[in-house]
């Protein structure tokens, strides 16, 4: 049997939808004025946290 293999994501992509998560990685960022709840976050699998920012669009989509 073979390995699994790693889940791979860039950090300009969504952990989430793997769509850009247009991350300026800086302060002035859209995602530096955003609250992203305990819940959201914890969707993102384990392997995948604090390696890319969730986009807007999946932020904007849980929080409605």
């Amino acid at each position: 049997m073979s390995e699994p293999q790693p889940i791979y994501v860039s950090a300009s992509e969504c952990p989430l939808c793997r769509q850009s998560n247009r991350c300026e990685g800086n302060e002035s960022c859209w995602c530096s004025r955003e609250k992203f709840p305990k819940e959201l976050i914890a969707l993102v699998p384990e392997e995948l946290k604090g390696k890319a920012c969730i986009c807007e669009a999946c932020l904007h989509a849980f929080t409605r």
